[in-house]
C-alpha cells in the first residue's frame, strides 16, 4: 500500500514539473515571438544626401548621385524637382530589406538634359517617399550644383569713354530702340550705382524741329523695371510676317527655352536666358474701313481694320 502512495506521488510531481516546464516553454515562445514582432514592425527613418558636386559631373554622367540611408526595411520612391519642374529626372526606387544605406543615380530625362545644360549653377532637390510604419513619409534634400563656366557666353563688352553717340548703335534703324538701353544710362552716385543720361538730340521733335527736353527724366536712376522692350525688326511688320517668324508669342511662352527661338533676352552677366513673349505692335493705318455710297449708310469693308488683313504694313513692330 505504501510502495502503490509513493509511486502516485512520484506520477502526480512529474506531471505538475511537465506542466511547470510547458508554462515556462510558452512564456519564452511568446516573449521571442513578441521580439521578433517589434523588430519586425520597426517603423523606417529615411535620410538624403546629394553626392554630385557640380552641373558638369552631372552633365557628363546624365546622372544625378544620392545617398539613401534607412532605419529599417522600407521602400524609397525617389523623385528629383529642378526649376519647378520634375519631369527633368526620371522616377528612382530603392528597396531595403533591412537597415542601411545606398548610393544610387537618378537619371536625366531628355527634357532634363536640355534644361540643366544652360548657364548658370542648377538647383535640384530629391524627394523620397516611404512608408513609416503603416503611415506615408518624406524625406527631401536640396543643393545648389556649382555651374560649369564653359556653357556661359561672355557678356558684351560695355562701350568705352568717349564713344557714346547720340543712337544706340544695336538699332540702326531706329534712333531710341532696343528701348530701354543701358546704353542711355551713366555711372552715378545713386542707390542703382547708375543714372539716365539720354541726349536731347536722340529725343524726338516736333513740327518746329524742337526735341522733347529732359532734365527731370534724366535724374532718374534707371529705367522701371515694369519697361516693356521695344526694338524695330525689319520684315516683321505683319501679322502674318510675325506668325511666320517663331517669335514666342502670348500662346506658348515655354517656348522661349527652344534652342533656336529667334528672340533671346540674356542676363548681361550670366548669359542666363529670361522667360519672355513677344507682340506686334498694331498701329491705325490709312486704309479704309468702310465704303460710303451716296444717300446710304456706311457698310463695313472685309479686311478693313488693321488686324484683319496680315498684308497692310505697321508703322512700327
Amino acid at each position: 500500500m505504501n510502495h502503490h502512495s509513493e509511486l502516485l506521488n512520484v506520477r502526480r510531481i512529474a506531471v505538475v514539473a511537465f506542466a511547470i516546464f510547458m508554462a515556462l516553454a510558452f512564456t519564452a515562445s511568446v516573449a521571442a515571438n513578441s521580439a521578433d514582432a517589434k523588430k519586425k514592425h520597426k517603423k523606417a527613418k529615411v535620410s538624403l544626401a546629394v553626392k554630385t558636386k557640380n552641373q558638369a559631373s552631372l552633365l557628363k554622367g546624365k546622372k544625378l548621385k544620392v545617398k539613401v540611408r534607412s532605419s529599417a526595411k522600407t521602400k524609397v520612391r525617389l523623385k528629383v524637382v529642378s526649376g519647378g519642374r520634375s519631369n527633368r529626372f526620371k522616377v528612382k526606387k530603392v528597396k531595403f530589406s533591412h537597415r542601411g544605406k545606398k548610393t544610387v543615380k537618378v537619371s536625366l530625362s531628355k527634357k532634363g538634359k536640355s534644361a540643366l545644360a544652360k548657364c548658370g549653377s542648377q538647383t535640384v532637390k530629391v524627394v523620397g517617399k516611404y512608408k513609416k510604419g503603416k503611415k506615408k513619409a518624406k524625406a527631401s534634400k536640396k543643393k545648389r550644383l556649382a555651374k560649369q563656366s564653359s556653357r556661359c557666353v561672355d557678356p558684351l563688352p560695355p562701350i568705352g569713354p568717349g564713344t557714346k553717340s547720340t543712337c544706340d548703335p544695336l538699332d540702326p534703324t531706329v534712333c531710341m530702340q532696343p528701348w530701354p538701353s543701358d546704353f542711355y544710362t551713366k555711372a552715378a552716385d545713386t542707390k542703382t550705382g547708375r543714372q539716365l543720361d539720354i541726349p536731347v538730340d536722340a529725343m524726338p521733335k516736333n513740327a518746329s524741329g524742337k526735341s522733347i527736353t529732359l532734365p527731370d527724366t534724366n535724374r532718374a536712376d534707371g529705367f522701371s523695371p515694369g519697361n516693356l522692350v521695344v526694338a524695330k525688326v525689319p520684315e516683321v511688320e505683319t501679322p502674318a510676317a510675325f506668325n511666320n517668324s517663331g517669335i514666342v508669342s502670348l500662346d506658348d511662352v515655354a517656348s522661349y527655352e527652344d534652342a533656336n527661338a529667334p528672340v533671346m533676352v540674356l542676363d548681361a552677366d550670366s548669359g542666363v536666358r529670361q522667360p519672355i513673349y513677344a507682340e506686334l505692335d498694331a498701329n491705325p493705318t490709312t486704309k479704309s474701313t468702310v465704303e460710303l455710297t451716296v444717300g446710304q449708310p456706311p457698310v463695313e469693308i472685309t479686311g478693313g481694320h488693321p488686324n484683319d488683313d496680315p498684308r497692310i504694313p505697321r508703322t512700327s513692330t
